[in-house]
């Protein structure tokens, strides 16, 4: 298992999970990702997602409608599970040990697959590559001290000319540690280099009153990248 200090731990996501103490979920489709998702998709040719630390996001269902298969990796088995409930979607629930997976919950269409445990434990050649990422605030719930291994791991399960839609924040790191955590251009850059190619989108420094209040930051900006 890789976790990082406490506030990062699995043990502490899976707790908040539990106490329903999950702000961080939306109740609809992101606008970023409906505006994204040609560059992201290649106008949909790209079919294969995953979505890594997905919780119970409807992002999964608007790529799902939209005929893509569907691969979610999260540790609570609860977010999985209500994810399917709340969406009045059909799904079994099988157990493979090869898979390095606690549970496995695949739609009864087959194109959504949800594996429920660590991320790091996951048989990179069980679930195989993957023709598109989202990464839609996971990379910024990591220990900062995990980065490394967190980019390493998506690069191996991204398929060649593959693309990745990334977002980050940046904010005054001495007025909030996070999560999410504060990671700036260069380093996202540094971060990446060697392994893909980075392209900012935009960035975003209106409408992110949410966020000031909640952390009682000073300032904020959300960066979308492009990662191919």
């Amino acid at each position: 298992m890789a976790e990082g200090s406490v506030q990062f731990s699995l043990e502490k996501w899976t707790q908040r999970w539990e106490a329903g103490e999950t702000g961080w979920q939306h109740g609809k489709v992101r606008d970023s990702i409906v505006k994204w998702y040609d560059k992201m998709t290649n106008k949909g040719e790209l079919k294969r997602i995953l979505v890594p630390l997905c919780g119970k996001t409807l992002d999964m269902i608007f790529f799902h409608e939209r005929g893509h298969e569907v691969v979610g990796i999260e540790i609570s088995y609860k977010a999985c599970e209500e994810f399917f409930q709340e969406n009045n979607i059909k799904f079994s629930v099988k157990v493979d040990a090869n898979s390095g997976a606690e549970h496995i919950l695949i739609s009864d269409d087959s194109r959504i697959t949800l594996y429920q445990g660590d991320m790091y434990a996951i048989n990179k050649e069980y679930i195989k590559t993957f023709d598109a990422i989202l990464d839609w605030n996971s990379f910024v719930a990591i220990d900062p001290a995990m980065r490394e291994a967190y980019v390493s791991t998506l690069a191996c399960l991204l398929k060649l000319n593959g693309r990745m839609l990334l977002n980050t924040f940046e904010y005054p790191r001495e007025e909030y540690a996070g999560p999410p955590c504060a990671i700036n251009l260069s380093e996202v850059e540094k971060i990446y280099a060697g392994k893909m190619k980075v392209e900012l989108l935009e960035e975003i420094t209106d409408g992110l009153e949410e966020y000031t209040s909640k952390f009682k930051l000073s300032k904020i900006a959300m960066l979308h990248f492009l990662h191919t």
